[in-house]
């Protein structure tokens, strides 16, 4: 069997982060490829109030969302959520150069919202072979 080259490229932001409805919570950068891409996040609504976060982890076209709805902030509530996510992706080419983007976003429903994400991590892995289909 012949030796497979695998590559790992990884990024984290651990402090917390205020989401702003939109916004790109964190980017990795890989050379052309096939990619197994896995992330990960904290949430935690500080607000009064019941906030739902929509959170997106994007390899060009594939993706995989996770919608969490936090109650408000309290010891009574569920107030935080850990999020993971998984895709896999071929960037088309031959360059060795970081220039594809994985980014992983998060819209709020509400602008101006007291919702943050940290412990954020996004790793990527190349394989030599691939296959995603329906289950």
């Amino acid at each position: 069997m012949a030796a497979i080259n695998t590559q790992t490229y990884s990024v984290y932001k651990d402090q917390a982060t205020k989401i702003v409805s939109g916004s790109t919570l964190a980017t990795l950068l890989v050379p052309d490829g096939q990619w197994a891409i896995f992330a990960k996040m904290n949430l935690d609504n500080d607000a009064p109030e019941v906030h739902t976060v929509d959170c997106k982890l994007s390899a060009g076209v594939d993706v995989d969302q996770n919608v969490a709805r936090l109650g408000p902030s309290g010891l009574n509530n569920t107030d935080m959520a850990a999020l993971a996510f998984n895709v896999v992706h071929t960037f088309p080419g031959e360059s060795e150069q970081p220039k594809n983007a994985v980014t992983l976003l998060g819209v709020l429903d509400k602008a101006g919202a007291n919702v943050a994400a940290s412990r954020i991590k996004i790793t990527a892995i190349r394989v030599a072979l691939m296959s995603n289909k329906p289950a």
